[in-house]
């Protein structure tokens, strides 16, 4: 009897689906019908095996069914309950968007797994998963890396100017609120952003910043997709000082800081020609 319940249809949006409220009537009466079960894990829609797992969390071969359909909310779901399920893991890494990716990250910012795949996200990636309704987070055109003995005599200023001219601009003065975690609010700055400004002085090269470090890590990832990411500025310094400190970096085409109107106007012709 249970082989033929699930074979009737019902319409909806002009497609055929399954009507399994018998089989789940059945395993509320006995949830230990295998046949049942193993009817609603061939034909059950995702809400059928989610419902399926609900009933028991440890069963592995609904888990496995869960995973192997691949829904980002089921994935979410057993990722919260086993944070250790690698293949759920794995599967949200291959699926997710970038809302999901950024989920995952925040149950572990220390993840380089998950950190490297939010920032190797490409702009065609973004776009698409902003016209699916799955990216909701603001995007950024600019992001800033600096050191903070540049803040007061450059880069401030910088900002301000960028922002008054009404481009959306990453700078951690902007961004940071009491406790917010420094190391998770530059890797969310760095994914959501276009392009990254970095401006290198003397202060940048005799620092040896961490959080620089990271920040060009960061955008060195995002270059590796073959995107023009990092935008140099050479604060006071010269390609002598560049080409000796930070050698990769040397024959770019970079601006100098003796005019922030100037910078400005480069950096909006960059995002018009950019779309």
């Amino acid at each position: 009897m249970i082989h033929r319940i699930g074979f009737y249809y019902k319409q909806r949006s002009g497609e055929a689906m399954v009507d399994t409220s018998h089989i789940r009537k059945i395993l509320e009466y006995n949830p230990y019908d295998s046949a049942a079960k193993r009817r609603l894990l061939e034909i059950g829609s995702v809400d059928d095996l989610e419902w399926l797992h609900h009933q028991n969390p440890y069963d592995s071969t609904v888990r496995e069914r869960l995973i192997q359909l691949g829904n980002p909310h089921s994935l979410r779901t057993l990722l919260a309950e086993n944070p250790y399920d690698f293949k759920a893991k794995n599967k949200l890494l291959a699926v997710g968007s970038l809302t999901d990716l950024e989920w995952l990250y925040d149950q572990n910012p220390y993840d380089t797994t998950v950190r490297d795949k939010i920032l190797s996200f490409s702009v065609t990636d973004r776009e698409a998963s902003k016209t699916s309704g799955t990216q909701t987070a603001e995007e950024y055109d600019i992001f800033i890396c600096h050191v903070y003995e540049d803040k007061d005599s450059f880069v401030k200023p910088l900002a301000d100017a960028l922002v008054s001219a009404g481009i959306r601009t990453w700078y951690d003065d902007f961004e940071l609120g009491w406790g917010d975690s420094l190391r998770a609010s530059i890797d969310r700055g760095l994914s959501r952003s276009r392009f990254g400004l970095v401006i290198f002085s003397k202060a940048f090269f005799s620092k040896h910043s961490k959080w620089t470090e990271h920040e060009l890590d960061g955008l060195f990832a995002k270059e590796s997709n073959g995107q023009k990411v990092i935008l140099p500025i050479w604060h006071d310094v010269s390609r002598e000082d560049v080409l000796k400190n930070m050698p990769a970096f040397a024959d770019k085409l970079a601006k100098n800081s003796d005019s922030i109107p100037a910078i400005v106007s480069e950096v909006k012709k960059l995002l018009k020609k950019s779309g």
